[in-house]
């Protein structure tokens, strides 16, 4: 490939869950070896996570694809809103700077609330439409 970035080949699924799998419990006080155990291990099997993580988003797509697409399209927008309000303000630029772990989790906040919400606004708009599409429908 181009400027010499390659793609890590694809494990066997006996490397990758069962035969050469160490699952142990890590030693938590050497936080060097266990944080460049982990690195080594998502450099290895990257493309076995990407896999893996397509196939349950298709499988949780595939049981809820209405869900699926609010919950999309409602991310989407407040990835958009923020991105709009940070490129235009300077504190919020140097903020999302400063700040990329915080910044994610407000996005992904901001999106489960519009999901959240998106339940209780469609009962709204319902209680206000079906009134009115039967009122127009019995004076007709």
């Amino acid at each position: 490939m181009s400027n010499g970035v390659e793609i890590a080949p694809l494990r066997s699924l006996s490397d990758f869950l069962f035969e050469s799998a160490k699952f142990q419990i890590p030693n938590v006080k050497d936080m060097d070896k266990w944080s460049n155990r982990v690195s080594n291990n998502l450099l290895y099997y990257q493309t076995n996570y990407f896999f893996t993580s397509v196939i349950v988003f298709l499988i949780v797509g595939l049981f809820n694809p209405t869900k699926m697409i609010c919950g999309i399209l409602a991310v989407g927008a407040v990835f958009g809103l923020f991105c709009y309000v940070t490129n235009s303000k300077r504190s919020a630029t140097k903020f999302k700077r400063d700040h990329p772990v915080i910044s994610l989790i407000v996005i992904f906040s901001g999106g489960y609330f519009v999901v959240y919400m998106l339940g209780s606004v469609l009962v709204f708009l319902f209680g206000i439409m079906l009134p009115v599409a039967h009122s127009n429908s019995v004076c007709k």
